[in-house]
């Protein structure tokens, strides 16, 4: 994965939208459209990078 953050440039995973989903986490979601942005992106990099 050489070239992954060439290509995707605001790179997204489950385990990141896991950790900001708990409560005390410092970058917590505030919004729940936080959320399905996140994920949306995660998305859109998977389709952008393995088309």
């Amino acid at each position: 994965v050489v070239d992954y953050h060439r290509i995707i440039k605001k790179p997204m995973a489950l385990d990141v939208i896991r950790e900001k989903l708990k409560p005390d986490s410092p970058n917590h979601y505030t919004d729940l459209k936080q959320v399905f942005a996140d994920i949306r992106l995660m998305f859109k990099n998977a389709f952008t990078y393995n088309p």
